[in-house]
């Protein structure tokens, strides 16, 4: 847990796993009793990014990017479901990326 409030908080190191891999070729359960991750609509920002600490000992960040810049969520943020933070980023000029 401490590594996780150090990644999170402020001057914490983020490493970026290659972006041309998915999730299956990176994932490895720290604990086989971890249990699964549920990613839907009604998912919040900080459940999401919880969850993969707690199954898979990934430190995760939802971001977004707006003009071609990245940007991490936080604070209101995280206490947005998915849909709402897609329907508040778009509100805002962000874009969904195509798949």
């Amino acid at each position: 847990m401490d590594d996780w409030k150090k990644a999170t908080g402020n001057g914490g190191t983020i490493h970026c796993f290659n972006v041309n891999k998915r999730l299956s070729d990176v994932r490895v359960k720290k604990d086989v009793n971890a249990g699964e991750i549920s990613i839907h609509g009604r998912t919040l920002v900080k459940n999401l990014e919880k969850s993969f600490y707690d199954v898979y000992g990934i430190c995760c960040q939802v971001c977004y990017e707006k003009d071609g810049k990245g940007y991490y969520t936080g604070g209101t943020y995280d206490n947005m479901s998915l849909t709402q933070l897609n329907k508040e980023l778009e509100a805002r000029g962000c874009k969904k990326k195509n798949k």
